[in-house]
Order: structure tokens, then sequence, then C-alpha cells
């Protein structure tokens, strides 16, 4: 009997993963072309667009950990049909992503699903800080 609930449990895995649509492609997008990656005017841009936007508004790639100091952010690629830019995310919860975090990504998937983010006020500047995720198997 256990056999066949994790058959079950595995096949709708495989079916969820093969049914969700392919991830759009990054299309040319002003004016995150034209500024430096994570410079201060193209943080500016990213802060005015995701204060306009909602989470599920987007589709989240992940790309890298960076750490700097005590802070650990998620470089994260934003997506959906009109736009495409990369977004340094503050990750202060490890509870789903602590396993991910010691092998900065390796063998787990590329897209986080369901992920949730605010725009907070630290330091006199904002930032984008992640809430939560869809379950993440480690």
């Amino acid at each position: 009997m256990e056999k066949i609930v994790i058959f079950i449990l595995l096949s709708c895995c495989f079916l969820a993963c093969e049914l969700s649509p392919p991830p759009p492609k990054c299309v040319s997008n002003p004016p995150f072309d034209q500024l430096e990656t994570f410079s201060k005017e193209y943080h500016a841009e990213v802060i005015k667009k995701l204060e306009k936007s909602k989470a599920t508004d987007f589709r989240y790639f992940f790309k890298t950990f960076v750490e700097s100091g005590e802070e650990t952010n998620m470089i994260l690629n934003l997506r959906n049909e009109n736009q495409c830019f990369d977004v340094k995310m503050l990750v202060e919860n490890w509870e789903k992503l602590g396993g991910m975090r010691k092998v900065n990504g390796k063998s787990y998937p590329k897209e986080l699903v369901l992920l949730k983010w605010n725009i907070e006020n630290r330091n006199d500047d904002k930032i984008v800080v992640y809430d939560d995720m869809n379950w993440i198997i480690d």
C-alpha cells in the first residue's frame, strides 16, 4: 500500500512539472537594458516596478545567493510576458531555503514557485525582502 501511495504522489509531481507552461523568454525591457545591473539607478527602477506589482505577476528563476557582511541576498530573475529583470532579495527566513543555500541552488529547481516578497524601508533605503514560497524538496 505504501508503494502505491508513493507512486501516485510521484506521478502527480511528474505531471505537474510536465504540465507547467514553459518560462517566458527574456524580452528587451527598458529601462533595465540601459542600466548597470544592481546599480543605484537599476535598484530604484526595480523598486518602482515592484511597488506597482504583486508577487503573482511574475515567475521567479533562481540565479545565486550573495553574502554581504551578515546579510544574504538571493539573486532572482523575474519574468512575465512583458518584462524580464534581475532582483536582489534579502533573505532572513531560511525555513524553506536553508538546504538550497548550503549548495547555492545546485540540484534544486531553477524556478521558485509562488514566491512572496515585500518592500521594506531599511536605513533610509527601500529593499526587497523574501517572505515565503511554495514548498521545496530538499
